[in-house]
């Protein structure tokens, strides 16, 4: 069983590739040990914002971010994402919430 450090951080991940990024900075001991990371594997870009508002709307969680990467652009799918997180909320938050990377930075 985990110990439980801290706050619980959530961090919705995109796919394969952008989860074992984040589990590789935890595992290095990047973050601060005073929040407890979890990571959520979306495997798609498309079940991101049902992943986000299911976690959200938990409580589980003192903050719940995405990680995806924009693609080249940033991609359409990356604009809507932003949209939809901002059309959640009521206000324009999407900046605050999601970490973006393109694949060539991991």
């Amino acid at each position: 069983m985990r110990k439980y450090k801290g706050k619980k951080i959530c961090i919705i991940c995109e796919g394969y590739e952008e989860c074992e990024y984040v589990e590789t900075l935890k595992s290095k001991a990047v973050f601060s040990n005073k929040y407890d990371f979890i990571t959520i594997n979306a495997k798609s870009i498309n079940t991101i914002i049902a992943r986000y508002q299911e976690k959200y709307q938990s409580a589980s969680y003192s903050l719940v971010l995405i990680f995806c990467d924009t693609d080249k652009g940033p991609s359409d799918k990356y604009r809507e994402i932003k949209q939809k997180i901002n059309d959640f909320h009521g206000e324009n938050v999407a900046d605050d919430i999601i970490i973006f990377g393109n694949p060539c930075t991991m």
